[in-house]
């Protein structure tokens, strides 16, 4: 929706990238499998490499094999549907953690 008119993807998600504090990634094949998940990762990964500000959080909805990149990182298991009660403060949590150490 914050997408504007007339201006190439790839500079909107650019924007929306540079603007927003957290990313969440929902781990799926059809995301692994994605010619644009590689360009999303460097984009996000770029202000933030070593993941510091935890601007990147994974979540692992399907069983996937992610890259080396994402899959070094935690994820936020969300493959068993029982599991969600707990799972949701936890992803919660980890966006608000993320805020206060920027």
């Amino acid at each position: 929706r914050d997408f504007v008119s007339g201006i190439r993807s790839v500079q909107n998600m650019e924007q929306a990238i540079q603007t927003s504090r957290h990313a969440i990634i929902v781990l799926t094949p059809a995301w692994t499998e994605s010619e644009w998940k590689s360009f999303e990762g460097v984009l996000f990964t770029t202000n933030d490499p070593v993941g510091r500000k935890r601007r990147l959080i994974p979540v692992m909805l399907k069983d996937c094999k992610p890259s080396l990149a994402i899959a070094s990182l935690t994820y936020r298991d969300f493959r068993e549907e029982a599991k969600w009660d707990s799972e949701w403060p936890l992803l919660l949590q980890d966006s608000y953690y993320g805020t206060l150490t920027q």
